[in-house]
């Protein structure tokens, strides 16, 4: 079988065109050649006719991840990461923004990825760090392309389909993109890579009150891994090289776009 992307509704419409036309070669055929040749032009149509039936029929159906419930700019303050405890056994990162309501409002929409369930055992939502040089370094945080919800979208199309169909699917998702500069006296990739040895990662989103940082939630989302990459690593695929580095203090007002 060999694939061509086209619309399901035509399917039949080509099976029986397909047919039909079968049908027709071989009756001109017979009427016009020989009894020898009529056998092997009747047997060549029959081999076009079932190799058309065997096409594979791909169904494009488009999955929407959820969205933030509104897209205010220049709210971000910071990216913040640490451990909670004394001991160093329980590591965080928190992301910082202006306002409460930003805060709670990107929360939301991180919950809404991991469907509500605060241990993202699963990997719904995606944390991914890509280092430009020891200093200089991207948080981004989208949902897996492999997340549940789009993998159940999958199986309920594949379910009514037949064995000669497939369904391509195509995920649009909002990509929350962080560029920032580490100030810190430790190398910044070991900090990360503990991290990663130490799950679950405590990630939530907090907002300033009076220079003080306040975490939006006391049981934040539960995060079990995270993606460490160089920007030499990435290929065109991976939604990160989508999204290029840029000094977020002189260009706090720079449009992101992919």
């Amino acid at each position: 079988m060999f694939p061509i992307q086209i619309n399901g509704r035509y399917k039949n419409k080509i099976k029986y065109i397909s047919r039909t036309v079968v049908i027709i070669s071989v009756i001109i055929a017979f009427f016009t050649f020989p009894t020898y040749i009529n056998v092997a032009a009747a047997s060549m149509f029959a081999l076009i006719g079932y190799l058309i039936e065997k096409i594979v029929f791909v169904y494009n159906i488009v999955h929407v991840n959820p969205f933030p419930q509104k897209i205010r700019k220049n709210q971000h303050v910071s990216i913040g990461y640490g451990y909670i405890d004394d001991e160093m056994n329980r590591p965080f990162i928190y992301l910082v923004y202006k306002t409460k309501t930003e805060a709670i409002e990107h929360f939301q929409f991180f919950e809404s990825i991991v469907l509500g369930k605060l241990n993202d055992e699963d990997n719904n939502l995606i944390l991914s760090i890509v280092f430009e040089d020891s200093l200089r370094y991207s948080l981004y945080i989208y949902p897996s392309p492999f997340r549940i919800s789009a993998l159940h979208t999958v199986n309920a199309v594949e379910s009514t389909l037949d064995k000669n169909e497939r369904v391509n699917l195509k995920v649009m998702s909002y990509i929350d993109f962080l560029p920032a500069i580490y100030t810190g006296e430790q190398e910044l990739k070991e900090i990360f890579k503990k991290f990663i040895q130490q799950t679950p990662i405590e990630f939530n989103t907090c907002y300033l009150n009076n220079g003080e940082i306040i975490p939006i939630r006391k049981k934040p989302i539960k995060k079990y891994h995270l993606r460490l990459v160089e920007r030499s690593e990435l290929g065109d695929v991976d939604v990160e090289s989508k999204i290029e580095w840029f000094n977020p203090i002189e260009q706090r007002d720079k449009e992101i776009s992919s």
